[in-house]
């Protein structure tokens, strides 16, 4: 069994070859969904279904960093509604993961007396994403 370490991820912005890091994330979650086409017939005595079209959502968190570049992009691309591509590295010293591009739906920061200040995104994936392995660095 290969299981990787959680502490081996990372979100970076960009392309193959061009992405960016962005500083200071410690957890992503990408959600792939397909629609659930009925296609049930009369006299069935059990449902049937279809894979219709998939969507997924990317939630990315961390810590608040206001000198980080690509964190800027991410509030940037907020405010904008621009896309964004993204690298989401399952293991970075592997080079695995998923790729594609996105929308920022929503960003929140927040602070607390006892913590370090938080940030987290959620995205709402263009097309597909799709699993890379760029083979080890």
């Amino acid at each position: 069994m290969a299981v990787t370490e959680g502490r081996k991820g990372a979100v970076k912005l960009g392309t193959e070859g061009a992405d960016t890091l962005v500083a200071a994330m410690n957890s992503w979650t990408l959600t792939s969904n397909a629609d659930r086409i009925d296609v049930t017939v009369f006299g069935a005595t059990a449902k049937e279904y279809l894979a219709g079209f998939k969507d997924g959502e990317l939630r990315i968190s961390g810590f608040y960093d206001p000198a980080d570049d690509a964190q800027a992009d991410l509030h940037t691309a907020f405010g904008d509604g621009t896309e964004v591509d993204l690298r989401l590295y399952v293991d970075d010293t592997l080079n695995t993961g998923f790729e594609g591009s996105g929308v920022v739906l929503s960003r929140e920061v927040g602070s607390e007396v006892a913590g370090a200040a938080t940030c987290n995104f959620t995205i709402a994936v263009n097309g597909e994403i799709t699993p890379f392995d760029d083979g080890v660095s």
